[in-house]
């Protein structure tokens, strides 16, 4: 028989192997998930961080809540993000933790703009224009689209267009311009909407290997593709588009979110028309554009203007 002493060390000695091999994958995630960051794969990156914030791990959790909040390659979910960040904010310091306390003040104002049920929205802009963020290029650009599509704010393109370009003077990957590039080709109003303009921005991206294979970066390039006219082009990038989407949608599913807004895109395109938001579109959904379906009623501008030479 064994003695008591030998089971007691026994049961120590399995924790520690089990604690050893729980700390060995959770530095294997954060790992994989900081690769997967840098290359722009999003969702991939979210996977590994979600897997160590289960754990109670702070800093995956604090980029779980913001992948969850931004709507950048991640349809925005305030739930999760809430979830997460209140996660992050009971865990314990490690070592150099406090160097991300930077980004939790982001994080509360990006939920306060998703927020719903929250009308007033002046905290949220109260910290992205705080000084200690005036160089940030996230922080810019989610000004600028707010500004843009008057969301908590009231619409006002010309601050829309500084935010936005010094978002870009700012920014930390040369892909900040497809955000950009994206309102340059879609937005309803002309003194706003610069298609020229918006393709140079992607030509000067879209052979970066970390972007090309993309879905909603490629659906950028083919709107900015057909605001230029260039719908063959167009055709052939939104569907790249879409069969990039259906390999992330198989792994991610939160993904299929995308499918049927990417598909009504690769519609107008193969009829030579560009996807033009209208004000009314911009109003009712223009906070969430990528996942924002166009009327089967509505005219974009372009139309509008067909219509009115085709009636004299």
């Amino acid at each position: 028989m064994f003695s008591g002493n030998l089971i007691s060390r026994a049961i120590k000695l399995s924790l520690v192997i089990a604690l050893v091999i729980q700390l060995s994958a959770c530095a294997t995630n954060f790992r994989q998930a900081l690769q997967n960051l840098e290359a722009h794969n999003y969702p991939e990156a979210l996977h590994y961080f979600e897997q160590d914030a289960k754990l109670g791990y702070r800093i995956p959790a604090l980029h779980a809540a913001n992948l969850y909040i931004l709507d950048y390659q991640v349809p925005r979910d305030l739930e999760k993000s809430r979830l997460y960040l209140d996660i992050a904010e009971k865990a314990d310091y490690g070592r150099y933790d406090q160097a991300y306390d930077y980004y939790i003040p982001l994080i509360k104002a990006y939920q306060i703009l998703a927020d719903t049920e929250e009308p007033d929205k002046s905290l949220a802009f109260k910290i992205l224009k705080s000084e200690k963020y005036q160089e940030y290029y996230w922080a810019l650009a989610v000004l600028a689209h707010s500004s843009l599509v008057g969301h908590g704010t009231e619409r006002n393109l010309d601050n829309a267009r500084y935010y936005f370009e010094k978002s870009i003077e700012n920014q930390v990957f040369d892909s900040s311009n497809a955000f950009y590039a994206w309102w340059l080709a879609t937005y309803p109003n002309d003194s706003f909407r610069n298609p020229q303009r918006a393709l140079e921005m992607i030509e000067d991206i879209i052979d970066d290997e970390d972007l090309s294979d993309r879905p909603l970066f490629l659906d950028t390039a083919a709107a900015v593709y057909a605001a230029n006219g260039l719908f063959e082009r167009a055709v052939i990038t939104q569907r790249d588009a879409l069969s990039s989407l259906k390999y992330y949608s198989a792994k991610h599913h939160y993904m299929e979110q995308y499918q049927a807004p990417l598909n009504a895109r690769l519609e107008l395109y193969e009829s030579g028309k560009p996807w033009i938001f209208s004000d009314e579109e911009i109003a009712l959904c223009g906070y969430d554009s990528k996942r924002c379906m166009k009327s089967l009623l509505s005219v974009t501008p372009i139309d509008k203007m067909s219509l009115q030479l085709d009636m004299h």
